[in-house]
């Protein structure tokens, strides 16, 4: 095989890497016969920086068979090479970003799963289309199957297996209730392997594509059972705390009442056998007597024990009956005013009881405006959202009672339902005014609301479904 130039002569350009390389290519190139030889490596020029270059080399015969010459050519590969190697680069970049992603998606699944392990969290997935309902281990757990990965049932199925008999209408409505408002909440129970029921907090909503077409459903469970125990007996330690509150008031106002009887009656028997007049005496003790009649309908109304004559009737009809004994009670110095709706405003509720509501509201605003005011009784049709415990409102009887007096100051107003809270003077209240009208406006399914500002009077809002 001859060269124009020497093989050492070449190998000065080769970089010294390559160079063994490039010499084994050249001795065994007359050894490949039947095709071309191919080889790349780098050159070093003489002026200029190095290049990568690819040369293709094919043996030609002699006459005499003999294989000593070559032909070929060499192609600059250099901007491939480094084409090449920048990519090589940023797949290895990608690559360590990949991991590095993948590596903090684990560690945050891992502290998600833990998080909802610490919260006792369950969560699920239903797709629609198959009627496959997805729930986590946490879940499994508060149902009481056996831990592993996450469980597929038909959501039907599991309804009828986990799901309270007396709750299972409730979750099968969460379906089209979702799909109305996208997010929803409730509690319901489910029933464990070993038959116990369990209250769970629920919240869910609708996962939709980019169409906005529902992809399924997902949502985290909670279980909240001993929150609701723990509620039940906060309300009977607060009944028990009513109870002696009550019990105390009861005893010192009845108290009071008797001595005045029993004293009157006997300042009035002495005087009666001294030959003096009694009317005074007997006057007084008959007023405590009244008096202690008025505590025991109050009391009676507060426990809801009182004879009720429950009908549906015209709150307006009512109040206008009522405007001769009103001017009555509130006395020459202070101002009725009185707006009805102008459609009847009917209502289910028992007339005595309204009136009775209604006069302790106006003995409270007379004793509000010590020197004299303004009392306004008026009567609307509201849509109110109190009730309905969904977000939708409710159409309701509203009678809303107006004073021009003092106000409250901001802790009073949030202790004025409480029965025996009084803010008068011994003597001058029992505290069960309020309590009284409280208890009439929810045992009519309605609500009582307040609203007052120190040096900004009073309203008095009675809702009555």
């Amino acid at each position: 095989m001859r060269r124009v130039t020497s093989l050492e002569a070449d190998l000065e350009f080769v970089h010294p890497d390559d160079r063994e390389r490039y010499r084994r290519f050249w001795n065994f190139l007359p050894l490949n016969r039947e095709s071309q030889a191919v080889i790349e490596y780098r050159l070093l020029p003489v002026n200029g920086p190095m290049l990568h270059v690819r040369e293709v080399e094919v043996a030609i015969p002699a006459e005499d068979g003999s294989y000593g010459r070559a032909v070929g050519f060499t192609q600059d590969i250099t901007d491939r090479v480094l084409a090449e190697k920048a990519l090589a680069r940023a797949h290895e970049e990608l690559e360590r970003r990949v991991a590095e992603r993948t590596a903090e998606l684990r560690k945050r699944e891992w502290q998600l799963k833990q998080s909802h392990e610490i919260a006792q969290l369950g969560y699920w997935f239903w797709d629609p289309v198959t009627d496959v309902l997805t729930v986590s281990p946490e879940l499994m757990k508060i149902l009481q199957l056996p831990a592993g990965e996450d469980l597929l049932f038909p959501y039907s199925d599991f309804v009828a297996k986990f799901v309270h008999p007396d709750d299972r209408e409730i979750v099968m409505k969460l379906d089209t209730l979702s799909r109305e408002k996208r997010r929803f909440e409730t509690e319901y129970r489910l029933v464990r392997q070993d038959g116990e029921a369990r209250w769970v907090r629920e919240v869910g909503e609708v996962v939709f594509d980019d169409a906005g077409e529902p992809l399924g459903e997902t949502g985290i469970v909670q279980d909240v059972t001993e929150q609701r125990q723990d509620e039940v007996r906060l309300r009977q330690i607060q009944k028990m705390e009513a109870v002696g509150q009550l019990t105390g008031g009861v005893a010192h106002d009845f108290n009071n009442l008797l001595t005045v009887i029993l004293g009157n009656l006997e300042l009035g028997i002495d005087a009666t056998r001294h030959g003096q007049d009694a009317d005074g005496f007997l006057t007084a003790a008959l007023k405590a007597t009244v008096r202690s009649a008025d505590l025991t309908k109050q009391l009676l109304a507060f426990s809801g024990n009182q004879t009720s004559a429950v009908r549906v009737g015209n709150v307006n009809e009512v109040i206008r009956g009522m405007t001769s004994l009103l001017h009555r009670i509130l006395g020459e110095e202070f101002v009725l005013e009185t707006s009805f709706w102008p459609a009847e405003c009917a209502s289910e509720f028992d007339p005595a009881q309204l009136e009775s509501a209604i006069i302790n509201l106006a003995i409270n605003s007379r004793d509000a405006m010590a020197k004299g005011g303004t009392l306004r009784i008026e009567t609307t049709l509201a849509e109110w959202r109190g009730l309905a415990g969904n977000g939708e409102s409710e159409r309701m009887v509203r009678i809303s009672v107006v004073d021009s007096g003092v106000g409250m100051e901001p802790e009073v107003r949030e202790r004025s339902f409480e029965p025996f809270y009084t803010t008068k003077e011994d003597g001058k209240g029992t505290g069960l005014g309020l309590s009284m009208v409280y208890g009439f406006a929810r045992r009519c399914g309605g609500e009582l609301e307040i609203e007052s500002e120190p040096g900004r009077g009073t309203t008095v809002h009675i809702l009555l479904p």
